[in-house]
């Protein structure tokens, strides 16, 4: 007897809990979208999006930036391997003409 008093009373509890929690779920739902905002919440807002534009806009300008100093240096180090590739031409011409 004790053990179907204990399933009885455990079955109530989780569908207890189920109930709560559908009710959750649909207070969840059916609640406003979005909180009204007061005048200085919409401004703090409105000034850290400004602040995240500039930001943004600042990051894309340094990358740029360093994007097109990357590009240089890559040229100067083809440049400086064209150079090393003609001294050892020339160091080979000399070897050769040395023999």
């Amino acid at each position: 007897m004790d053990d179907g008093v204990f399933i009885i009373t455990s079955v109530g509890i989780m569908v207890m809990l189920i109930l709560i929690g559908i009710g959750i779920m649909i207070r969840l739902v059916r609640a406003p979208k979005s909180l009204p905002q007061s005048e200085s919440q919409r401004q703090w807002t409105g000034a850290i999006g400004e602040e995240l534009k500039k930001l943004r806009s600042s990051t894309t300008e340094h990358s740029l930036s360093l994007q097109e100093r990357l590009d240089h240096m890559e040229d100067r180090l083809k440049s400086m391997e064209n150079r090393i590739g003609e001294v050892e031409a020339a160091q080979e011409v000399q070897r050769m003409l040395r023999e």
